[in-house]
C-alpha cells in the first residue's frame, strides 16, 4: 500500500483548538502551548495542548490536545494503538457513554466519548473525553462536568466547536447544527 503524501497547505494547529470563547461565561485559560516532542503521543510530529478551567476552581476543568502526524495512515495506528487502553485508567469507575447522550461526531474518521467519576484528594466528579481520529490528526478533550460550570449541553456545544474547526481546515462538510431542546 503507497502511504499518501503529506497534506500541501499546512493546517496550524492553533486553528483546531478550542479557545475560552468556545464555553459558558466565567471560563478561563490557565495554560497550554506546544508539548516538547518527549511528551508528544507516539509517532506525533507536533502536539498543541489546552487547559480550561472555571474562574475560581481549582484543579477540575477542560484540556484539549491536538496530535498531528505525518498522514492519515500513522493517524490511524497512533489512535488504535493509544486506544488499546486509553479507558483503562485504575483508579476510575467504568468509562461508559451517558444514558441521554446522543452527539456522535459527523466529521471524524474515527470517534470516541464516555464518562466516569473520578476522585482526588479534592473530591469526586465526573469525567468526559471525546477522543477523535481527523485525518492526520487526532484531538483529545476532557473535561470535568457539574451542572454549576459545564453542563452536557455546554460540552456538546465545545465539541461541536471542535468539529466545526477540522472541518473548516481539512475541506469536510460542516456539521449540522445542533438542535435546539
Amino acid at each position: 500500500m503507497r502511504m499518501p503524501n503529506p497534506r500541501t497547505k499546512r493546517i496550524d494547529l492553533g486553528d483546531l483548538i478550542v479557545t475560552r470563547a468556545d464555553f459558558p461565561q466565567g471560563w478561563v485559560v490557565s495554560g497550554g502551548g506546544p508539548i516538547p516532542g518527549r511528551e508528544n503521543q507516539r509517532g506525533s510530529e507536533e502536539t498543541l495542548a489546552i487547559h480550561l478551567r472555571p474562574e475560581g476552581l481549582g484543579e477540575w476543568g477542560a484540556s484539549q490536545r491536538i496530535y498531528r502526524y505525518r498522514n492519515a495512515f500513522q493517524a490511524i495506528d497512533a489512535y488504535f494503538i493509544e486506544n488499546a487502553d486509553f479507558f483503562g485508567v485504575r483508579g476510575v469507575s467504568s468509562w461508559q457513554v451517558p444514558a441521554d447522550w446522543s452527539y456522535r461526531s459527523p466529521v471524524a474518521n474515527r470517534y470516541q466519548f464516555a464518562c466516569a467519576q473520578v476522585s482526588d484528594i479534592l473530591g469526586s466528579t465526573t469525567v468526559c473525553v471525546a477522543r477523535a481520529q481527523y485525518d492526520e490528526f487526532i484531538s483529545v478533550f476532557s473535561t470535568s462536568i457539574d451542572p454549576s460550570y459545564l453542563t452536557y449541553a455546554d460540552l456538546e456545544r465545545v465539541l461541536r466547536a471542535i468539529d466545526d474547526r477540522m472541518a473548516r481546515a481539512l475541506g469536510k462538510p460542516l456539521p449540522p447544527p445542533a438542535t435546539p431542546p
